[in-house]
Parts: structure tokens; sequence; C-alpha cells
């Protein structure tokens, strides 16, 4: 069985998604699983690390306008490898068009559910996370 992840980050560096779907992938991988993960990258390239196939899905622009870019390439992959089930980790992508059945698990970035923000300020990247904040919650609730 094939299954294709989509998360904003793998390996895990900062967020509990990564760390989520880094146990998953590798809990899956002892039952025989074939797991696939997909991240939003600088340039499309692919790598294998401890047994799990990571694709980098490389898109201009930046994250969530470029969701688009991200959801076309996506689509390929799908079809091209013949998966499963798709199971995106991030719940402000666009609805993606396969046969595939797709699962999507909402991380909750709505204050109501963390109580503060997603992410502690550190560097550029994460105040621009926390800045679209409120994008990501109505994409959320959408």
């Amino acid at each position: 069985m094939k299954i294709i992840f989509l998360t904003p980050e793998f390996p895990p560096f900062s967020g509990g998604i990564g760390y989520y779907v880094f146990y998953l992938t590798h809990f899956l991988l002892e039952y025989g699983v074939e797991p696939i993960v997909l991240i939003r990258g600088k340039k499309d390239r692919f790598r294998k690390q401890n047994g799990v196939d990571i694709y980098e899905i490389g898109c201009p622009g930046v994250a969530p306008l470029n969701s688009f870019i991200v959801k076309w390439k996506m689509e390929r992959i799908i079809k091209n490898f013949k998966a499963d089930i798709c199971h995106i980790h991030a719940s402000t992508m666009p609805w993606i068009e396969s046969r595939t059945p797709v699962i999507v698990t909402a991380h909750s970035c709505a204050v109501e559910a963390t109580g503060r923000f997603h992410r502690p300020i550190k560097d550029s990247h994460s105040l621009y996370r926390n800045l679209l904040l409120p994008i990501y919650k109505t994409m959320e609730r959408i």
C-alpha cells in the first residue's frame, strides 16, 4: 500500500506536524506500507531518508498564495505513483482532484484551539507565518 503525505516539514525541525508525520511514516514502514512524503521546497528534488521517499515540490512565491502550484504538482504525483491514499497535513490546501481517497488532518491554527500563536517568533519565517494566521484560520474554517 502506498500512502502520500503532504506536510509542511520533514524531517521535523520545529513543529508538531513534522513530528506527527515522522513517527506515523516510520510506524507504517514496520507494517509494509510505502510512505511517500511531499514537502514544499525551492526546487523539485527527491531524497530517501530511513526508508521514506521524500519529494520536495518546488513552488515559487509564498504560502498560502502558491498553494495552487502545489495542488497541480501533487495531483500529478498522486497519479504517477498510483497512491492508495493521500493524507494532507495542511488544512489550507486547495481541494485535490483525484480518484485517490484524500484525508485532511487539520492540526488547527485556530487561536481557540491552541490558546496562542502556533509558533514562537524566532526568525523572519515564523514572524511571517504568525502574521498570516488570520488568513490560515479563515482558510481552515472554509
